[in-house]
């Protein structure tokens, strides 16, 4: 009995890989971070917290303290902006307020969250909708049936 071997199309392929690290983007931590010398507070996501706060240190010019974090990844982070958008200070920056740290004390995790590794390396908010929309694009081209394969 022969065994038939199915050939991906390169759209197949792209559409896997797309899928593939959309899979664990939830597991991406939100993190809460205050900064010292002006007690605003952050709210992002990162694969690696512990070197996202090295380099807003760096940014600026202040210490971050790690108030908090949960899972979720960006979908996560766009909640959490809007659900403290009367805070906001622009982008991810928020007041320091005690609604904030309130939530932030009774509803996050106070470990040190994990360093989520992606294959295809740091995950941002634009690359996360980048890959929203190529798994869009993959999954037409391959329910039209193309091969991809010129």
């Amino acid at each position: 009995m022969a065994k038939t071997i199915q050939r991906m199309s390169r759209y197949e392929r792209a559409l896997a890989n797309v899928r593939r690290e959309l899979a664990h983007i939830d597991t991406v931590p939100v993190y809460f971070a205050q900064a010292e010398r002006t007690g605003e507070v952050k709210i992002g996501f990162s694969t690696n917290v512990s070197d996202r706060l090295y380099m807003l240190r760096w940014q600026r010019h202040t210490n971050m303290t790690l108030l908090g974090w949960v899972p979720g990844g960006p979908r996560v982070e766009r909640e959490m902006h809007a659900r403290f958008d009367d805070l906001s200070l622009g982008g991810e920056w928020f007041e320091p307020d005690p609604t904030l740290f309130d939530y932030v004390e009774k509803s996050t995790r106070h470990d040190e969250p994990p360093q989520v590794l992606s294959p295809f390396g740091r995950i941002t908010d634009w690359g996360y909708n980048s890959l929203l929309s190529s798994e869009e694009h993959y999954s037409g081209l391959v329910l039209a049936g193309e091969t991809g394969d010129d």
